[in-house]
């Protein structure tokens, strides 16, 4: 992976992520002793992006289903009020189900995006604890975004033409991106902890997978700053 940092790619992975996400505190796995051992490190401002709960939200209704007002808006009562709350209540289970169903397949995208997210740091996490480093020394504050899906594509090369799915981007560049999928409240919140993190300590890491995009504070037991110099001899 490459400090491939541009104002470019970073608006066309926000465009490729249908909705933000946060995730609850992790702790994640330790590396071989070779390899910065990293750590997520909790706070109370860990919380979804854009929602005050710890869960994933819905953007939609779910695939395949119709969604209704009201069915029953030009039904006369009278006679058949009984029939008429009856239907009432069906929709009322029906729309239950639906909620329930969506709850459900987001959940399971959401235990999905954790465990590549466990895995991408297990791999790669030295790697990107340099890169986030690297990007401080030579722009200022900023964060790491790795987007998986991003990766897959052939079509998004580093500087050695490899394929590309980690990106150092700037304070600045984050700031200023502007996109149609991106909420500005959310924007604020990875915002808020490119400012607040100790570049000395870890680095703020924006994840994208399956289309979820969540913001965490990585802190490794090296000094990011040894992690970079260690690569470098």
């Amino acid at each position: 992976m490459q400090l491939c940092g541009t104002a470019v790619l970073l608006a066309s992975a926000l465009a490729s992520c249908r909705a933000f996400t946060g995730v609850r505190p992790l702790v994640v796995p330790r590396a071989p002793a070779a390899h910065a051992r990293l750590r997520h490190v909790s706070s109370s401002s860990d919380h979804p992006l854009g929602s005050g709960s710890a869960r994933a939200r819905a953007t939609g209704p779910a695939p395949n289903v119709v969604r209704f007002s009201s069915p029953f808006e030009d039904v006369e009562h009278g006679d058949n009020d009984d029939e008429v709350d009856m239907m009432q209540r069906e929709a009322e289970q029906l729309e239950a189900m639906i909620r329930g169903s969506r709850g459900i397949v987001v959940e399971a995208i959401e235990r999905e995006w954790r465990e590549e997210m466990l895995r991408v740091l297990g791999e790669e996490g030295e790697m990107l604890c340099s890169l986030a480093y690297e990007g401080y020394l030579d722009r200022g504050r900023g964060v790491i975004f790795v987007n998986v899906d991003m990766g897959l594509s052939s079509s998004n090369k580093g500087h050695d033409g490899a394929p590309c799915h980690s990106v150092f981007c700037s304070l600045e560049e984050v700031v200023t991106e502007r996109s149609s999928r991106v909420k500005p409240a959310d924007q604020m919140q990875i915002i808020r902890r490119c400012q607040e993190y100790d570049p000395e300590a870890g680095f703020v890491l924006v994840f994208g997978y399956k289309g979820m995009l969540g913001v965490q504070v990585i802190r490794p037991s090296m000094a990011p700053g040894e992690v970079f110099r260690s690569r470098r001899t």
